[in-house]
């Protein structure tokens, strides 16, 4: 039976525009095509595109970042311009800019999460577990760099490029302390990116 194509024309095969699109900004890209016989790829292409796109949407206007184990958003601590000041949950509060992110592209899909009120960018310390995040001025380093990977039903796991470790919620309550932890696939390590 034959199905959609995505990136290829399923009968001759060749790119369509979206190849294009998705190459011209560097973004990862998933072919997928069944028809006549030609089995390229996997069904799964459709949603893993929809989420780079969305990430990338997101790299224009400053997002929250939205837990989904409390429904609290990723702050900065007394809204502090300061370098280490702590990141931690809060609920939403209205025109907080120490509750919006943007996504600035760091290469290799990864992005630096740059808070909008002070400029500065998410930091975790060290590779140990439960390491502290903090916001830090840009310096480009591995501590810095982070990867939005499908947690499914629009939830991303933040992964660290630095210590391959996830930003993980301590707790349900206001003011919960935000670190890195190993992947255990708990709502503490999932969020949800929704324009500002």
């Amino acid at each position: 039976v034959p199905q959609w194509a995505i990136g290829l024309n399923g009968d001759t095969l060749k790119p369509d525009g979206f190849v294009n699109f998705f190459g011209e900004r560097n973004l990862p890209f998933k072919f997928y095509v069944a028809n006549q016989g030609v089995l390229l790829g996997d069904s799964s292409a459709y949603d893993q595109n929809i989420a780079t796109l969305k990430i990338y949407i997101s790299t224009f206007n400053p997002v929250t970042l939205v837990a989904k184990l409390s429904n609290m958003l990723l702050s900065v601590a007394n809204a502090s311009q300061d370098d280490e000041a702590n990141v931690l949950q809060y609920s939403r509060k209205e025109k907080d800019q120490s509750q919006l992110w943007l996504l600035e592209a760091a290469g290799d899909g990864y992005y630096f999460l740059v808070a909008q009120h002070s400029n500065k960018v998410l930091h975790v310390r060290s590779k140990e577990e439960g390491s502290d995040v903090f916001q830090r001025s840009k310096d480009g380093s591995d501590n810095q760099k982070w990867k939005l990977e499908s947690a499914k039903d629009d939830y991303y796991f933040l992964v660290s490029k630095h210590s391959s470790k996830l930003l993980h919620v301590r707790g349900q309550g206001e003011g919960s302390d935000v670190v890195q932890h190993s992947k255990d696939d708990s709502d503490n390590q999932k969020w949800k990116l929704e324009d500002a």
